[in-house]
């Protein structure tokens, strides 16, 4: 009983191998070139952080007479998707989200109409509101001193290594 034996077929022709080789390899050749070259995608993100403040507002005071009145105002938006909210004493956080065929060269201006919508509200909250501010930054920011330090240190020099690496980073050229 006889089995395929592909180096026995290899070897007995070369030419046929050789051609194989040299096609596999082309066509490797081809689809690599047509590879997407973006290291990032681009890409626009369509979030906006909103924060009021109210010192001394329950959490109930700060969803009825600040968030509520503020999402229905958003709501008026074009492509508004949805509010996230989280209302706590003296502290309302809102997270606004465009639709996702929101074209992005529309996504500045639809920030800045939420900012003149928010602004136009903010006259009518009630006294000792702060606020409401937005927040559109979508960059990182890396703050080495807080998350780095370890809950008992035990040589100074551990303890100070993420003061250190804080002054190192700030000091970089560029």
């Amino acid at each position: 009983m006889s089995r395929f034996n592909l180096s026995a077929l290899a070897v007995s022709n070369p030419a046929v191998t050789l051609f194989l080789i040299i096609a596999v390899l082309l066509s490797g050749a081809f689809a690599f070139s047509k590879l997407g070259r973006a290291e990032d995608p681009s890409f626009t993100v369509k979030v906006m952080t909103i924060t009021a403040v109210w010192p001394g507002a329950t959490a109930r005071e700060m969803q009825e007479q600040v968030a509520d009145r503020l999402e229905k105002r958003l709501q008026e938006l074009d492509y508004y998707d949805r509010v996230e909210t989280t209302a706590q004493p003296g502290f309302v956080s809102m997270k606004v989200q465009f639709l996702n065929s929101t074209p992005p060269a529309l996504v500045p201006e639809l920030f800045y109409q939420t900012r003149k919508k928010l602004s136009d509200e903010a006259a009518r909250l009630p006294s000792g509101v702060s606020g409401p501010s937005s927040t559109t930054n979508t960059t990182t920011s890396i703050s080495p001193s807080t998350p780095l330090r370890p809950a008992s240190c035990h040589t100074a020099s551990w303890c100070n290594w993420p003061s250190r690496c804080g002054r190192t980073f700030c000091n970089c050229p560029g």
